[in-house]
């Protein structure tokens, strides 16, 4: 199952992502597409998470996760049009180690270069410091 949240395609370039992109043939029903208004923020950004992607996680089980944590969704950057603080990335980490599945979490996207090391440092001392490391 893939689950996306980022800026509606009616806004940002490539103009993709609904919700009744679905997936197709053997895979449809499992992508899941959540476009998000331009301007969103931390707050509203992790209430969708929760009251969507949370409930999803619980009823599929997965087996892993991987995560790719676009940074362009942060303030400031020159794509996208959202106005993510780095906490709301920290936040989804920290909610999805609390399953105890593996993870694995790549960079994608994040023009504005401070922001990215920032968001992408968070990110990884949150997973360094939930195992210890």
């Amino acid at each position: 199952m893939v689950i996306s949240l980022y800026e509606s395609g009616k806004t940002l370039w490539p103009g993709t992502g609904f919700e009744d992109e679905i997936g197709n043939d053997g895979g449809e029903g499992f992508n899941i597409n959540i476009p998000l208004p331009i301007g969103i923020c931390d707050d509203v950004y992790l209430e969708v998470f929760q009251e969507i992607v949370i409930p999803l996680i619980n009823a599929y089980d997965l087996d892993i996760f991987m995560l790719q944590l676009g940074m362009d969704a942060l303030a400031g950057d020159a794509l996208a049009h959202l106005e993510l603080t780095n906490n709301a990335h920290a936040e989804i980490i920290n909610q999805i180690l609390r399953y105890n599945k593996p993870m694995l979490a790549t960079g994608g996207g994040g023009y504005h270069f401070d922001n990215t090391v920032r968001g992408w440092a968070l990110a990884s001392r949150n997973v360094f410091k939930y195992h210890g490391i």
